[in-house]
């Protein structure tokens, strides 16, 4: 049984810290292939990060979410930052996978 998300908004303004470009890239949904390979190369970041030293002990806790992490870093000048961005993304890639195989390819969009 996988554990949910608590969504709050309570100490979040993430939406005034960064603009919406900043926290992540657009995720297509042209298919589970395209996909995968996106979720395959944010891995590999996540590993030459982790090669650097970057590294994040709330992003490896499988009940928690990067999208809604409350110390999540926007500055780029910062280490962390990169490893927050690619923590995103992965959460988007996935939830766009689940999104195709629940509605078939193609279905996405509608």
């Amino acid at each position: 049984m996988g554990t949910r998300a608590n969504w709050f908004l309570g100490d979040l303004a993430v939406a005034e810290q960064a603009p919406i470009e900043e926290l992540g890239l657009p995720i297509s949904l042209d298919g589970e292939p395209t996909l995968r390979r996106r979720l395959v190369d944010l891995v590999e970041q996540e590993g030459y990060l982790y090669q650097q030293g970057t590294t994040c002990s709330i992003k490896d806790r499988a009940d928690t979410s990067c999208s809604a992490c409350p110390v999540r870093e926007h500055d780029p000048a910062r280490p962390p930052a990169a490893l927050c961005r690619v923590g995103v993304e992965q959460e988007q890639t996935v939830t766009s996978m689940a999104v195709v195989q629940a509605r078939g390819p193609g279905t996405a969009s509608s």
